[in-house]
């Protein structure tokens, strides 16, 4: 599961994959650690029957694939299996959907991803993030840290996507 984002910048909507991932981790009790050679933070837990490898790539937004290809090499993770978390301009704050392979979608983190990984397989968790009314300054809006009143919203968006990703990897068998 992989949170994209700008680690230098972890508050901004920019980086809400990443938020969802720190959510996800305290949830499972997962501690990070930072490993060069991954270029980023890995939290390793396990939840039952699976195992989970956490990653924050600490790589600027546009090139986070150099870490994720190197983390999915290492451990033999198909691209199938990997869960990229993001950010979604198209998506007011407070929703968010699961997408199940697909192109980029004009999301530079994710094109990254594709393309060091040569593979559209990954599934995708877009957060949204809401667009602001001005298309022009969507490079500004982006990089900014959520509001006050946004942060509410936020905190709930974080409970609920870590949930998704939990009965995504662990679907439940009750069927009625």
């Amino acid at each position: 599961v992989v949170g994209l984002g700008n680690h230098s910048m972890p508050n901004t909507r920019h980086s809400v994959g990443m938020a969802v991932v720190n959510h996800l981790a305290e949830k499972l009790g997962a501690e990070w650690s930072f490993s060069k050679k991954y270029q980023g933070y890995l939290a390793m837990t396990q939840i039952p029957q699976q195992n989970i490898i956490l990653l924050k790539p600490k790589l600027l937004m546009n090139v986070n694939g150099r870490s994720i290809v190197r983390v999915v090499s290492a451990y033999n993770i198909q691209p199938s299996h990997v869960i990229l978390v993001h950010d979604e301009l198209d998506k007011a704050l407070g929703k968010f959907s699961i997408k199940y392979g697909g192109s980029a979608g004009g999301h530079k983190g994710v094109k990254s991803s594709i393309n060091q990984l040569m593979s559209l397989e990954m599934v995708r968790l877009r957060v949204g993030i809401g667009r602001p009314v001005d298309r022009s300054q969507v490079s500004d809006y982006v990089l900014q840290d959520f509001s006050e009143s946004e942060k509410p919203i936020l905190t709930c968006v974080l409970e609920e996507c870590s949930q998704t990703i939990l009965n995504y990897l662990h679907p439940s068998d009750d069927t009625t």
